[in-house]
């Protein structure tokens, strides 16, 4: 599958591996980083034949969901219209199976923030997290990752990756619980604020807040920004 060098063999070897995996699972349990390898295969039949086959998987309950999700996340930002669409709608689904995506949201977040790993770029990491944190609807959900995300800043020494734990920051909307649990994570990110780019995510959207919060203060969460509480 990964030596071959015609594209019709691996992509039907990746459809073949997905049959037995669903009939045998603990089997094909092992090599599961090997499937999810295939979604990073230059030919566009391979990596829509990856999407479909791991889609089925994963939303059957036939593989665990670890890690290597987040290759699955790059997909949503395929060059192909249609690999792409298969992937958002994978998330869709998957968003639907309770705390699905809240769980494997931090490691995705971990795992793309690194470009020279990831190979994923500052504007596709900012639309992948977008499309993603579009599922974060819960009160509860927002406030652990305001905390997980904070406690982020301390995993790494790279500003890049500081702006981007600040950007997906700003995609959450803050309760009053939420706020509290920033102001109390302040030493993790107080010398992070000062860049430049750091500061523009968690600021931008302090107009919004004002605006906002004096039309809709009654809604519990509306209003509250990350960019309104560090402006």
């Amino acid at each position: 599958m990964k030596t071959s060098v015609y594209s019709s063999i691996r992509g039907n070897a990746m459809v073949a591996l997905g049959d037995l995996a669903f009939r045998f699972p603990n089997l094909i349990e092992p090599w599961t980083a090997h499937l999810y390898s295939l979604l990073r295969d230059p030919e566009e039949r391979v990596r829509k034949n990856a999407v479909m086959v791991l889609t089925h998987l994963i939303l059957n309950d036939m593989i665990k969901v670890k890690g290597q999700i987040s290759e699955m996340a790059v997909r949503i930002e395929d060059p192909v219209a249609r690999i792409a669409d298969l992937t958002r709608l994978f998330f869709h689904e998957l968003s639907n199976k309770g705390n699905a995506i809240y769980n494997i949201l931090p490691d995705i977040i971990s795992q793309l923030a690194a470009e020279e790993t990831s190979g994923v770029t500052t504007e596709q990491f900012h639309s992948i997290m977008a499309y993603l944190f579009s599922f974060i609807r819960l009160d509860r959900q927002a406030e652990s990752l305001v905390e997980k995300l904070c406690h982020r800043f301390r995993t790494t020494l790279e500003a890049e990756q500081w702006r981007k734990f600040a950007f997906c920051l700003s995609l959450l909307t803050f309760s009053e619980k939420c706020l509290r649990t920033l102001k109390e994570q302040f030493p993790c990110y107080h010398d992070k604020v000062a860049l430049p780019s750091t500061h523009s995510h968690t600021s931008a959207r302090a107009h919004t807040h004002t605006h906002t919060h004096t039309h809709t203060h009654s809604h519990p969460r509306a209003g509250h920004t990350l960019g309104s509480r560090l402006r």
